[in-house]
């Protein structure tokens, strides 16, 4: 299924998906070191790609994956 027939969440939804992760990340980066952190974030990004590339057949479309501000650290 193609990610633009996808249903796509309401704004709300998103914005709670968003600052829940936001709250998981400022706990666990004060438990865990960065690095490690880091290497986890990589882990479940993966997981999450090929999750997404079993269900739909498809390799994601990488043009569709922008952040919202780069990556610094």
């Amino acid at each position: 299924m193609p990610i633009s027939s996808m249903p796509q969440p309401s704004s709300s939804t998103a914005d709670k998906v968003l600052a829940a992760i936001d709250a998981i990340l400022a706990i666990a980066g004060s438990v865990i070191p960065g690095g490690q952190l880091a290497d986890a974030l990589v882990k479940i990004i993966q997981k999450g790609v090929s999750a997404y590339e079993a269900h739909t057949g498809q390799p994601i479309d990488s043009s569709l994956i922008k952040p919202i501000e780069p990556i610094t650290e």
